[in-house]
């Protein structure tokens, strides 16, 4: 009887050894599927600026100056004030550190009242002069910034909201 018990016990560790065999072997697995893989890129093939025979640092360095290019800061008023229905005092400025030049458009409820000339990088304005009137009241207007490329093509714009007060 003895014998029978010291059987079931052994067998009832083989069976538990194995299942947590089992379970380790799957987790182990499964964490392995999860770690990201490097991309595989075939023999001469580009992908988003990947220079296949160029060594890391080069490319390193084309990334961060792509990266730095595209990178825009502006200073720019919260709110705007119009006089006479024409004449906007309004600040906003593109700084010394962009690379790329911008030019904005201010909207009221979806309709364009201006569209400013280029301003280079370390330039501002702090006036002009709407294309249409606008009545007495407190908007909430749209300044839309254009940032242009040596080329003029867009390299990327960013939408301001500001109150704009017309007396």
């Amino acid at each position: 009887m003895k014998d029978k018990k010291i059987r079931f016990i052994v067998v009832l560790l083989l069976i538990l050894a194995v299942g947590i065999a089992g379970y380790m072997l799957y987790k182990h697995k499964n964490v392995q599927e999860q770690v990201p893989q490097a991309p595989v890129f075939g023999e001469g093939e580009l992908k988003d600026g990947y220079i296949p025979h160029m060594p890391v640092e080069d490319r390193e360095r084309l990334a961060k100056q792509k990266m730095d290019a595209t990178m825009f800061t502006s200073s720019a008023d919260a709110a705007g004030y119009v006089k006479n229905g024409l004449d906007v005092s309004y600040n906003i400025s593109n700084v010394p550190q962009n690379k790329f030049p911008f030019y904005f458009t201010v909207s009221v409820d979806g309709k364009e009242y201006y569209r400013s000339p280029l301003i280079p990088p370390g330039k501002r304005m702090d006036s002009f002069k709407l294309e249409e009137p606008l009545k007495p009241g407190v908007y909430r207007a749209s300044v839309m910034l254009n940032v242009l490329d040596e080329n003029n093509n867009p390299v990327g714009a960013r939408e301001l909201i500001i109150k704009l007060v017309s007396e």
